[in-house]
């Protein structure tokens, strides 16, 4: 057997993000890679696996609502309603939680529906971007300002109404009117 079969390093891959091992599927991947450079089914499943990589460090915000990834709108505003009952910070003492762990929990819960209700947030934290995350912006040459930091204008604001100052024969406007 051929320990470089395209069809056995997909398997391969497959099984291990099955088992959510996506760093091993990665490997193997990258090894189809060197030896079927031109596959896109290679290419495909290693995008996948490295969305999915990224994903499983990320806050899972289908796992705090509890809800399955396929869920619509109607499914995930139901399940926001129920946890937002069950977990108010009002009710945290009668069911032996602290106000703060209880706030934490409604503050989790408060992002994860705020993502996920939005369809245009819910389809960037599906394509692996987290909106709430500083961090996934960095690698996104399409996100954030395209001037680099601070702006491409700069604006100057002054008091006291228009400062005129021109060199040379004698405008001198700010402090007075010197004719010359």
């Amino acid at each position: 057997m051929n320990p470089y079969s395209l069809p056995a390093l997909l398997f391969q891959s497959q099984l291990a993000l099955d088992e959510e091992r996506f760093n091993d599927a990665i490997n193997t991947l990258n090894t189809a890679k060197e030896h079927h450079p031109g596959s896109r089914d290679v290419q495909s499943l290693l995008q996948k696996a490295h969305v999915l990589l990224k994903r499983s460090k990320q806050r899972d915000y289908y796992k705090v609502l509890g809800v399955s990834r396929d869920a619509d709108d109607r499914t995930i505003k139901r399940a926001y309603r129920q946890l937002t009952k069950q977990h108010h910070p009002d009710k945290a003492k009668s069911q032996g939680v602290t106000k703060e762990e209880a706030e934490k929990k409604m503050a989790a819960i408060n992002e994860a529906y705020e993502i996920l209700s939005d369809p245009e947030l819910k389809a960037r934290y599906d394509s692996g971007d987290d909106p709430n995350d500083p961090e996934s912006h960095r690698g996104n040459p399409f996100q954030g300002n395209p001037f680099g930091p601070g702006g491409g204008q700069h604006f100057f604001f002054q008091q006291g109404g228009p400062q005129f100052k021109f060199s040379g024969q004698g405008f001198n406007f700010p402090g007075g009117f010197p004719f010359r």
